[in-house]
C-alpha cells in the first residue's frame, strides 16, 4: 500500500529541512545625533540538522570511549568519563549552534550602504566601525513605535 504524505506532515518535514533566519530592525547611531536604520539577520541550521551534528559529537565520544577500553589503566578513567561525555556534549552541539549574524544598514555618517559581519555572540547595543568611512557606530535594536529615519531598501 502507498501512502501518500498529508499537509501537515509535508509542512512539518519541509520545516525541518529548512534553515531558520531571524530578522530585527536596527539603528544605527554616530556621534549622537546621527541615525539611520537598518537590520540584523540571524539565522542557523534547522532542527534536523543541529540534531545531526548533536548526534555524530555524542557518537564520536561513544567510539573513543570503546577504544580506549582497550588501553590498559588508562580504561579505569577514560571509559566512563567518554561516556559522561557524549550525552553532554552532544546536547551542548544541539543548542550551541548559531552562524554569524549580518548586520546591513546605511552608515549615518556617510550614508554607504554597508554590511557588517558580526561574532555570533552579539549583544545589543554593540559598537561597529563603518567600513566605508570607518567612524563607530553604535547598533542597537529599534523599539517598535520608533520612527526610521531612512529605511533599508
Amino acid at each position: 500500500m502507498i501512502s501518500i504524505p498529508t499537509s501537515s506532515s509535508l509542512s512539518q518535514s519541509l520545516a525541518d529541512t529548512a534553515a531558520w533566519r531571524h530578522q530585527t530592525p536596527l539603528l544605527a547611531r554616530a556621534r549622537e545625533t546621527l541615525t539611520s536604520a537598518g537590520r540584523l539577520t540571524r539565522h542557523g541550521p534547522s532542527r534536523r540538522q543541529r540534531t545531526r551534528s548533536g548526534a555524530k559529537m555524542c557518537l564520536a565520544l561513544w567510539a573513543l570511549a570503546l577504544v580506549s577500553l582497550f588501553v590498559p589503566l588508562v580504561h579505569f578513567v577514560l571509559t566512563p568519563a567518554l561516556l559522561l561525555a557524549g550525552p553532554i556534549a552532544g546536547w551542548m552541539r544541539y543548542r550551541g549552534i548559531e552562524l554569524s549574524p549580518l548586520a546591513e544598514l546605511a552608515c549615518p555618517i556617510c550614508h554607504e550602504t554597508i554590511a557588517l559581519q558580526l561574532v555570533a555572540s552579539v549583544k545589543l547595543p554593540h559598537w561597529a566601525d563603518c567600513t566605508a568611512c570607518g567612524n563607530p557606530i553604535q547598533l542597537r535594536a529599534a523599539m517598535p513605535r520608533e520612527t526610521l529615519p531612512r529605511a533599508l531598501s
